[in-house]
C-alpha cells in the first residue's frame, strides 16, 4: 500500500448523513471506447490517476474502467498487433497477448515523452479499447452514503469509484483522497462541536 493514502479503519458518525455527490470530484478525465492515440498519448501524460472511466460515446454511461498501465501497453504494443487503424478502416481482430498485459512485465517506455515518440506516426489513428476495458468495477449511485463508499474503500483496498446518476451515466469519481478530506472535514465539525462554535 505503498503511496496510497491511508483510511482510518471506520469513517466519522459526521459523515453518516453525506452522500457520494457531496464529496465527488466532478471534472472526471474519460475516454470512450473508441479513442485517437492523441488524445490516449495526452491523457496518459497529463493525468496521474491510476484509472480512467471509459464511457459509450452516445449514452455517456459507464462501460467500464481502463487503467492507466493498460493504457500504457496498449500504446507500447499498439503498432506491433495492428491496433492503430485509420478513420473508416474496420476494428483489428488481433489483440495483444495476455502475456504482454501482464504487470510483471516491464513497460518499455519509461516516460510519456517516449510513449509518445512511439507512436508518433500513429497519432491520427484510433484505437479500439474495448477488449481492455474493465467491465466489472464497482460503481455507485450519487444518492449512495458516504458511509458505504468508505466501507468499500477500506474493505476492498479501492483507489477510486466511480459515481453514476440515475441514468447510468458518469457523474463524478471518488478517490481515497476525496474521502481523507471529507474524514478532515467531519473532524473538525465535530471539534466545534465540542468546543460550543
Amino acid at each position: 500500500l505503498k503511496h496510497i493514502p491511508f483510511l482510518e479503519q471506520n469513517p466519522e458518525k459526521e459523515m453518516i448523513p453525506l452522500q457520494a455527490r457531496d464529496v465527488m470530484q466532478r471534472n472526471v478525465v474519460t475516454l470512450e471506447l473508441v479513442e485517437s492515440v492523441s488524445n490516449l498519448v495526452e491523457v496518459l501524460a497529463g493525468e496521474n490517476h491510476h484509472s480512467f472511466p471509459v464511457l459509450y460515446p452516445d449514452t455517456k454511461r459507464v462501460a467500464g474502467m481502463l487503467s492507466q498501465s493498460v493504457l500504457r501497453r496498449i500504446l507500447e504494443h499498439g503498432e506491433e498487433a495492428g491496433l492503430f487503424v485509420a478513420h473508416g478502416e474496420a476494428a483489428p481482430t488481433k489483440h495483444i497477448s495476455w502475456q504482454k498485459m501482464l504487470p510483471s512485465m516491464p513497460f518499455r517506455c519509461q516516460t510519456p515523452a517516449e510513449v509518445r515518440e512511439l507512436v508518433a506516426d500513429h497519432s491520427d489513428k484510433l484505437v479500439d479499447l474495448r477488449p481492455y476495458v474493465n467491465r466489472n468495477s464497482l460503481f455507485v449511485l450519487k444518492y449512495t452514503s458516504v458511509w458505504n463508499c468508505y466501507r468499500l474503500f477500506r474493505q476492498l483496498g479501492m483507489r477510486h469509484l466511480a459515481v453514476l446518476g440515475r441514468d447510468g451515466s458518469l457523474v463524478g469519481i471518488i478517490t481515497r483522497k476525496d474521502l481523507i478530506l471529507a474524514t478532515e472535514a467531519a473532524e473538525e465539525v465535530a471539534w466545534q462541536g465540542e468546543q460550543g462554535f
